[in-house]
């Protein structure tokens, strides 16, 4: 599971130099592809869908493989930046309103929903 914002300046999700000067990461498509490649999947053979997309200018993009499994899926929040993604007020943010996606796509529910799938 990968969840980021095309905002974010502390690991840009174009790559590249991060905010602390200190590392170079691979753009967020290249690694999540890079991810299904090696579960077997196709990289360009994902389900794609849209969450939020009532919000004016809080739509996320959901990129999946495996179908319904879900073994591979990202998260791509338009005006995120490093922040917990979030429909209700926190001071993680710097969203002017501290909310920054809709419920059906609040990080703490879809991490949890995604880990209760999986055993150890």
């Amino acid at each position: 599971m990968e969840l980021h914002g095309l905002k974010d300046g502390t690991a840009n999700y174009t790559g590249g130099l991060n905010s602390r000067s200190n590392g170079y990461t691979v753009d967020i498509p290249t690694y999540v592809n890079y991810l299904a490649k090696a579960d077997g999947f196709n990289p360009s053979a994902n389900d794609t869908s849209t969450l939020c997309s009532a919000d004016a200018g809080r739509e996320v993009k959901k990129f999946t493989w495996d179908g319904s499994k879900e073994t591979i899926v990202h998260y791509r929040y338009e005006n995120v930046a490093h922040d917990w993604m979030s429909a209700t007020p926190n001071k993680d943010t710097k969203d002017k309103d501290y909310l920054l996606t809709c419920k059906e796509a609040e990080a703490t529910k879809l991490m949890l929903d995604w880990y209760a799938k999986w055993t150890l």
